[in-house]
């Protein structure tokens, strides 16, 4: 898909030929840094935990059983 100007769509892979100027960008990533930051330090979900666990078992039932193969 092209745009106007016959540039590529970035939704379909294109490329823009501008770039943010770098104070723009520090902005930007000072925001993701501070946003992710404060992310990562936020509990697991209990249901990822139990979805793990059950992951967990079900690989070292498999491992058992292959085993005793």
């Amino acid at each position: 898909m092209t745009t106007n100007d016959g540039q590529k769509d970035l939704a379909a892979g294109g490329n823009l030929n501008t770039q943010l100027p770098r104070e723009l960008q520090g902005q930007i990533g000072k925001k993701l840094r501070e946003h992710y930051s404060e992310l990562i330090h936020e509990p697991v979900p209990d249901r990822f935990v139990e979805l793990l666990q059950k992951l967990k078992n079900k690989e070292a039932n498999k491992e058992g059983g292959e085993r005793d193969r």
